[in-house]
């Protein structure tokens, strides 16, 4: 099993590997945000179920187009063993999408951790471009995976 410590570890080594990560911040006891780029992750640990999650906004859809993605967000969510687990909900105050995915805690480096959050980030970035776009069509294969 990992502490908060180890994971406080992992997140703090990650800013010296990789050169688009520009801030890491301590948010709770186990809660850190990172900047990687222009995508703000926020890591959180659970040390009963030994996991990590990472979130990030994906904005708000267009009106007209909120059916269309949420049906693209449902049908990446079965592809599942292709993008790493990552899934999506949404805020019913304000409406807007987060992209989640969740990973084992235990043997966690800064090195694996780099890794998982430059996959996660361009996930994030492809994800914003679907939500934001007006193309009839997506295909949610083509939305980025995240692998630990």
């Amino acid at each position: 099993m990992s502490t908060a410590q180890d994971i406080r570890n992992a997140v703090a080594g990650t800013g010296a590997l990789d050169e688009r990560i520009d801030l890491v911040l301590q948010t709770g006891d186990a809660v850190w945000m990172v900047r990687h780029g222009d995508v703000e992750v926020d890591i959180e640990f659970d040390a009963d179920s030994d996991r990590v999650m990472l979130s990030a906004d994906l904005g708000v859809p267009p009106a007209d187009r909120r059916a269309d993605i949420y049906e693209l967000l449902m049908a990446y969510a079965l592809l599942w063993r292709e993008t790493g687990g990552l899934r999506a909900g949404f805020s019913p105050v304000d409406r807007s999408l987060s992209l989640m995915g969740d990973f084992g805690a235990e043997g966690l480096t800064p090195d694996m951790l780099a890794s998982v959050l430059a996959n996660f980030a361009g996930a994030v970035v492809l994800w914003r471009q679907a939500v934001a776009a007006h193309a009839e069509k997506l295909d949610p294969a083509e939305q980025g995976i995240m692998r630990v």
